[in-house]
């Protein structure tokens, strides 16, 4: 359905778009910041602000990997951290049947 709604935007560009213009080109970037401030206020629910992302996040495989890591970080995605438990074998001394025991002279009863 997102890839409907995608070729049907599309088919607008050229014609008279169904949302009118809604942003101006050629502005600073604090405009923009702005503007998307201004739109989150819009949202109703987090169901419309959902939809809202999954279709402008498709370009974000464009951005640099500066922007993609400042986004990452400002949003919370954190590679998971993964868990191993490590094993320790302890070998055991071998015992050399033919050595004498050893008197100990450290210990004063």
């Amino acid at each position: 359905m997102n890839r409907d709604i995608e070729l049907l935007t599309d088919m607008f560009r050229d014609e008279e778009n169904p949302f009118g213009t809604i942003i101006e080109t050629g502005k600073e970037d604090h405009y923009y910041s702005s503007f998307g401030i201004h739109l989150l206020k819009e949202f109703e629910n987090n169901d419309h602000y959902y939809h809202f992302l999954l279709s402008v996040v498709g370009k974000f495989q464009e951005l640099d990997e500066n922007q993609k890591e400042r986004i990452t970080n400002k949003m919370g995605i954190f590679p998971k951290t993964i868990i191993q438990k490590e094993i320790i074998e302890t070998k055991k001394k071998k015992t050399n049947k033919n050595t004498k025991p050893r008197i100990n002279m450290k210990d004063d009863y």
